[in-house]
């Protein structure tokens, strides 16, 4: 059967016309990061989602550039051609940057952006090739050796990472 649409549109405050979306959910919160920045849905009632607060600047999203989110315990983190950051969710209405945003070396204003989890290793993939961070301490990612250059990605591209097992991910 075909999908059918329910609702109405919610403005989100968060997108723009020349940047991308990136949506994470977290119990009945949804996360939408886009050019603006990031916004928050409560969709308790899936029929009635409404926005919650107002635009949260993470540091990490720009115009033009591509954002992703994931939910990882208790934190939201963001990636974006400004960088990495990492966000509380304690509060799930108003999300907090936990320290200062991350220059990965692997972002760039105007490509891509995703992130993968292999146990306490969170790869980031981005125009300006990948990193990785070790996420031990959830709330400290710390940088585990240096970018590397796949030769595949593209300042201006997207980026696209798919975990497969426990030792094997592919990018595109």
């Amino acid at each position: 059967t075909a999908p059918t649409k329910i609702g109405e549109k919610v403005d989100t405050g968060v997108l723009g016309h020349s940047g991308s979306a990136a949506i994470a959910l977290f119990n009945d919160r949804l996360y939408i990061g886009g050019e603006k920045g990031l916004g928050v849905m409560n969709v308790a009632d899936p029929l009635k989602p409404t926005m919650v607060g107002g635009k949260i600047d993470t540091g990490a999203i720009c115009h033009r550039c591509q954002c992703h989110l994931v939910v990882h315990e208790n934190l939201l983190y963001v990636a974006g051609g400004n960088g990495f950051a990492v966000m509380s969710l304690e509060n799930t209405e108003e999300p907090a940057r936990v320290g200062d945003f991350i220059n990965t070396g692997a972002l760039s204003d105007g490509g891509g952006a995703n992130m993968a989890i292999f146990g306490k290793t969170l790869v980031l993939g981005g125009g300006k090739g990948m990193v990785c961070f070790d996420i031990s301490d959830p709330k400290t990612p710390k940088k585990d050796g240096d970018r590397a250059d796949t030769g595949l990605l593209s300042e201006l591209g997207s980026v696209k990472l798919l975990v497969a097992g426990d030792k094997t991910m592919y990018v595109a």
